[in-house]
């Protein structure tokens, strides 16, 4: 039985209805292995109830850790993972197009990504370098393209002038 389980209640958004439910069990003594993993401490089971469209599914992960959490810690974690990938991770790869790098040799991969992640970091700082009367923000690709094409706008997102 589960030491300790939260559940989200009904939350909507986008276009659809979600229930999430996270039970944490720390009493393994049950299972079978476990002195492989000398630090294993909690079994979490994240369960998601989706109704989109009128199609409902349900969805479960596990997870095994070393730490000691109540149910809802653990969901704030497994939650807070989700705008990482959407803020760095895909921007790098739409930006960037980091997915459709050829380059392998040596430690040339490890330096590219973090260049990208530099240039990333100054595009987001710098000031939108369209005209005022422009509403809409330019986007990350368009940024990075007038910043190469424009050397205003490539001293504005390097030297922040």
């Amino acid at each position: 039985m589960p030491d300790d389980a939260w559940d989200t209640g009904e939350e909507t958004g986008h276009g659809r209805r979600e229930r999430r439910e996270v039970r944490t069990v720390t009493d393994i003594g049950w299972m079978e292995g476990k002195g492989d993993r000398q630090d294993l401490k909690s079994i979490i089971r994240y369960r998601c109830w989706r109704d989109e469209h009128g199609k409902q599914t349900v969805r479960d992960r596990y997870y095994i850790s070393n730490a000691e959490m109540e149910a809802q810690e653990f969901y704030r974690h497994v939650r807070g993972h989700w705008p990482i990938e959407n803020r760095l991770h895909w921007c790098l790869g739409v930006v960037f197009s980091e997915d459709a790098a050829r380059v392998t040799k040596d430690h040339a991969p490890e330096n590219l990504n973090i260049l990208r992640k530099m240039a990333l970091t100054l595009l987001r700082a710098a000031s939108d370098p369209q005209p005022s009367g422009n509403r809409r923000k330019m986007t990350g690709p368009k940024r990075r393209f007038t910043a190469a094409m424009n050397p205003g706008s490539m001293a504005t997102a390097l030297l922040g002038e």
